[in-house]
């Protein structure tokens, strides 16, 4: 038996007939995870559908949140995405730094959520939302889906 380290080396080798896919118009830059509407195929080589609705469920995320980080898809029935452009479907959470110290717990808000809505959902008062959160703002102006919020009690001492 040959010893491992006496064996050759592999051979590597790389498919270099790739093609890269642009993001669709007005599609989000620094999202997390990017779909292809026509890369995807199910276990029988079948197309699988690209309506907003199948690819947000397949994703896990809203149809809303599809729709505000890929401002070119049209809300509605009619409602896909192109085989030959790149969708946004996963974002990476914003972590505000100045939220308070004494956080026990945070959420964040997906699109769609506005700050009214998203504190009152946490049975809170937009002063002390706005107290724990400092940079939406005293009048919640600079509230964003995707910034990591703290909607709780903060913690004693």
């Amino acid at each position: 038996m040959t010893p491992v380290n006496q064996r050759p080396l592999a051979t590597r080798v790389f498919d270099t007939n790739f093609t890269v896919i642009d993001w669709a118009p007005g599609t989000r830059e620094d999202c997390r995870i990017y779909y292809v509407g026509g890369a995807s195929q199910d276990v029988e080589s079948a197309p699988i559908s690209t309506s907003c609705s199948d690819v947000a469920t397949r994703c896990r995320v809203t149809v809303n949140e599809l729709l505000f980080w890929n401002p070119s898809l049209i809300e509605g029935p009619e409602c896909a995405l192109s085989e030959y452009a790149q969708y946004c479907v996963g974002i990476v959470d914003i972590i505000d730094n100045n939220m308070t110290k004494a956080c026990v717990r945070t959420a964040t808000p997906r699109a769609g959520d506005d700050c009214r809505n998203f504190h009152l959902s946490y049975r809170l008062w937009a002063s002390q939302f706005t107290a724990w959160n400092p940079v939406v703002g005293k009048d919640c102006d600079n509230f964003m889906p995707g910034r990591v919020s703290d909607p709780s009690l903060p913690s004693e001492g």
